[in-house]
């Protein structure tokens, strides 16, 4: 739901179509997963070397 919030704030929504809208909101999701998934990938690479 704090996607589609976000999307609403971000476009106006006169120009998202609703089937549009759904595409929008799963890119979205998906896009911060995709960048969830480097920080932790560069987490574990900062500490196994510093170890």
């Amino acid at each position: 739901m704090r996607e589609a919030q976000e999307i609403m704030r971000d476009k106006k929504t006169e120009d998202i179509h609703y089937c549009d809208f759904r595409q929008l909101v799963q890119l979205r999701i998906e896009s911060q997963t995709i960048r969830a998934k480097e920080r932790v990938c560069n987490i574990i690479e900062d500490v196994e070397s510093k170890s």
